[in-house]
């Protein structure tokens, strides 16, 4: 088996085990929790970063769906200066 299609059967066994619905703001509304907190979380870590969100190069490895990026573009950040790579090919 090669690598892309293990990753791909631990995340088929991943999300059969969890649920459709696990990352769903919509139908679990837990997610909104876990967002709400990692949004703050995001927000007191860049206030300790002394520096310019629009000259600031940012670089996001396991950017998965593109949440935080999306995040920083909401605060300010120039997004010629933003990365985002993640493992899984269709991300």
């Amino acid at each position: 088996m090669d690598k892309q299609t293990s990753q791909q059967a631990w995340y088929h066994r991943y999300y059969t085990k969890a649920g459709a619905n696990r990352n769903s703001l919509r139908a679990n509304p837990e997610v909104l929790f876990q967002v709400l907190a990692m949004e703050a979380a995001v927000v007191r870590a860049l206030r300790i970063l002394e520096h310019d969100p629009k000259t600031a190069r940012v670089f996001d490895v396991g950017c998965g769906g593109a949440g935080d990026i999306y995040q920083l573009l909401r605060i300010g950040y120039n997004p010629e200066m933003i990365t985002g790579i993640d493992i899984q090919t269709d991300r």
